[in-house]
């Protein structure tokens, strides 16, 4: 949303000082001039450009002001959902990894509930790969992976949901009429 030059096409930052035609400008002066002065200056106002998702375009800001924008290599984008996807499994497995050392070394059994979501998250790993491999550039664009809830994570949600029920209790308004009569102080 910056003011531009018309003759150059150069922008002019709205809170710096600025010399033009000899003439020094205070820093304020875009604020507190005119249309009709700035204007007269060889100022015009242009919107800010609208870029698209850096992630999945390549933009480019035109000569005009407006942005081209190209579209990155669908198989690049598959790539690095595939490693993100990939990354954030072995994130999610490696915190319960000793329990399965150590069920593997004869020790303790893996609890089931741990078992459950290590199955879980693999099954789900691989599902969303298939995903990611089958994606066009416009689905690509709108996968959002729900990853299995581990459980800690559910014991944490669990006791914030407790938590907030008891908040809410604890708000409750008195219904009683008795209790909401005014105070008498004696005057």
């Amino acid at each position: 949303m910056p003011y531009y030059w018309n003759h150059t096409n150069a922008e002019l930052d709205i809170n710096k000082s600025f010399t033009h035609g000899g003439t020094s400008y205070p820093r304020q002066w875009l604020q507190r001039s005119s249309e009709a002065q700035r204007t007269e200056l060889g100022l015009v106002w242009r919107d800010a450009p609208v870029y698209k998702n850096e992630k999945y375009y390549r933009n480019l800001l035109l000569a005009s002001g407006g942005v081209g924008s190209i579209p990155r290599p669908l198989d690049g984008l598959k790539e690095g959902a595939m490693s993100a996807c990939k990354k954030t499994a072995s994130s999610k497995l490696s915190g319960s990894d000793w329990m399965v050392i150590r069920a593997t070394e004869g020790g303790t059994a893996v609890p089931e509930d741990w078992a459950a979501y290590r199955t879980a998250v693999c099954e789900y790993s691989n599902s969303y790969e298939v995903a990611i491999g089958e994606a066009t550039f416009e689905s690509i664009q709108n996968m959002r992976a729900e990853w299995p809830e581990s459980p800690d994570e559910k014991v944490r949600r669990e006791e914030m949901e407790a938590a907030d029920e008891e908040a809410k209790g604890d708000l409750s308004i008195n219904n009683d009429p008795q209790d909401n009569l005014p105070i008498n102080n004696g005057e």
